[in-house]
């Protein structure tokens, strides 16, 4: 199962809306987390601009540390895909660079996406 960061972010933040809701996500996942190299990096500096420095190295020692973590590292070929992906979307979708890679690799690996983002749902199906 690829997890967007707002899953994450709900989950290590207590105040977040939707924070037990991503509890109940990460209870009832049973299998591996699939991640890209870009989702990790938006994560990181989603994290750090609203909790801070200390919140987002803990964190990342968390994720990292995680069995079942798979990171996937986007190669040139890929990353060309993902590009033509962003730069070919209809007006008014406004996926973000980040969310084409998750659209990519859902397709890629045939994984489920767990997301709070409305607009990227409505573009997964």
């Amino acid at each position: 199962m690829i997890v967007d960061t707002s899953v994450f972010f709900g989950l290590y933040h207590e105040h977040d809306v939707h924070h037990e809701e991503a509890l109940g996500i990460f209870r009832r996942m049973g299998e591996n987390i699939l991640l890209s190299d870009f989702m990790l990096n938006e994560l990181a500096s989603v994290v750090l601009r609203k909790t801070g420095i200390e919140k987002a190295n803990a964190m990342l020692d968390t994720l990292l540390e995680m069995d079942g973590l798979v990171l996937h590292y986007t190669t040139k070929q890929e990353f060309s895909e993902i590009l033509s992906l962003f730069r070919n979307q209809k007006n008014g979708d406004n996926l973000s660079f980040v969310d084409c890679s998750i659209i990519w690799l859902a397709r890629h690996y045939g994984a489920k996406v767990a997301t709070f983002d409305k607009n990227l749902q409505e573009r997964l199906g």
